[in-house]
């Protein structure tokens, strides 16, 4: 058995139910979804390079390195969001606590942090700058118990908001562009 069969994806969120009521509400940035959306055809869609996490339980934290590149343009560092994890040296995270990282102790470019091609051991091991100048203000998750629809997310990216979502995979099924 290879040791990615059994990955699950984030990690479980451990917190109690009081730190859980802390976390941001979506309606708080985007409403209610009651905007209407004129959906129209992009063309102009910028193509991040793809993250190379190899055998790391990273994928969380290189996804949020991954929309801070889209919004400043350097390519960013996943070792200090990835470092900071509540669970460490546990694999994986849970979402919640990567907004947390982001907006509190925030990261830096890659060319500081190495992040890519690295192994869940090296990025443990990684030593953390003290600089870290890239961040978030706030966050929030759209829950999926939530009936959520394609229009709630299209309003959040009218609003220019950074958009992750998550899909959980096997290694053999995983694509740079999913499928299915």
């Amino acid at each position: 058995m290879n040791e990615l069969e059994n990955y699950q994806g984030l990690a479980e969120d451990t917190r109690t139910p009081e730190e859980k009521e802390k976390d941001y509400p979506h309606t708080e940035f985007i409403g209610h979804g009651l905007t209407p959306i004129l959906w129209e055809e992009k063309t102009d869609w910028v193509k991040l390079p793809l993250r190379r996490q190899i055998t790391s339980s990273s994928c969380g934290a290189q996804a949020a390195a991954k929309i801070l590149e889209a919004f400043n343009k350097d390519i960013m560092s996943a070792t200090p969001t990835y470092h900071f994890r509540q669970n460490f040296p546990n694999e994986g995270m849970f979402a919640q606590d990567i907004g947390n990282i982001l907006k509190n102790y925030k990261t830096t470019t890659e060319a500081i942090s190495p992040s890519q091609n690295m192994t869940e051991a090296e990025m443990n091991a990684a030593p953390i700058p003290d600089l870290r100048p890239y961040g978030i203000s706030a966050y929030y998750f759209l829950d999926p118990g939530e009936k959520l629809d394609m229009d709630l997310l299209a309003e959040a990216l009218e609003k220019g908001h950074g958009l992750v979502i998550g899909i959980s995979s096997h290694i053999e099924e995983w694509t740079e562009y999913p499928q299915v």
